[in-house]
């Protein structure tokens, strides 16, 4: 615990003596501080499953409503396509910036990060299934 509070400010030893010995007096924030300065680790909230599901309905009903609508209200065409794309990629970017304030990195890093994983879980499932498709009709004409 010194060094890792030697290493957030320059405290004098007297502070730090001070410090450490306050918090060392309460074995609960002995800890606590333990498990957040030294390993990072946070306490679980424990929100209701229910409340949770909601949330993640309202967030995949969001997340997934523009790029359909776009296609619902302008007629299918490669135009319609790029349109979807671009936003879905720019929607996803937004998210990876809100994102950092979680994870404390570069706001670009972290939209270009999820961008990237955006591409990825659209593509990878797009070229199994060509894969799979593919392979079945093959299967059907030979």
């Amino acid at each position: 615990m010194r060094q890792i509070y030697m290493k957030k400010a320059s405290f004098t030893e007297e502070e730090l003596n001070l410090i450490l010995n306050r918090i060392t007096s309460d074995k609960k924030a002995w800890l606590d501080s333990m498990m957040k300065e030294e390993l990072g680790l946070f306490e679980e909230r424990f929100e209701s499953p229910v409340k949770i599901g909601l949330i993640m309905l309202v967030a995949f009903i969001a997340g997934g409503l523009f790029p359909i609508l776009l296609f619902v209200i302008l007629p299918a065409s490669q135009t319609s396509l790029i349109i979807a794309s671009v936003v879905t990629f720019v929607s996803l970017f937004l998210i990876g910036v809100w994102k950092t304030t979680f994870t404390n990195k570069h706001w670009l890093t972290s939209g270009s990060e999820m961008v990237f994983v955006g591409i990825l879980a659209a593509v990878i499932p797009y070229l199994i299934g060509d894969f799979l498709l593919s392979s079945i009709l093959q299967q059907f004409v030979h």
